[in-house]
């Protein structure tokens, strides 16, 4: 990933499961449960710890990978909890859980292949 920041990594991730389900095959969004998993454990280490997690996790699946790179040239930053300084994931966690399960549950049809 082109962004070293961790929050932009993780910023863009989430931004890419929200919002564009195309980038998303089947395999993919199977998937999603295992980087779910993985930032579960990671609920209380610094948000690089969880960025190395989502590098890795696209790394497997590039489509995604790429979207994600987009995104993170895109994004601006802003904070989420300002009382949240140490870098870590407490406060944020919650939204990422919410946001994958919605992602897993309503996946949009792929469309016909030619």
């Amino acid at each position: 990933m082109e962004a070293n920041q961790p929050d932009f990594i993780i910023e863009a991730f989430l931004q890419v499961v929200e919002q564009q389900e195309f980038v998303f095959d089947e395999k993919s969004r199977e998937d999603l449960l295992t980087i779910k998993q993985t930032l579960a454990e990671l609920e209380n280490q610094p948000l690089s710890t969880a960025a190395d997690a989502i590098t890795a996790w696209c790394r497997e699946h590039p489509d995604v990978a790429d979207a994600v790179r987009f995104a993170a040239r895109e994004i601006t930053i802003k904070k989420r909890n300002p009382a949240n300084q140490e870098g870590t994931l407490i406060n944020q966690f919650p939204d990422y859980q919410k946001i994958i399960d919605e992602r897993q549950k309503n996946p949009q049809p792929e469309p016909p292949k030619k």
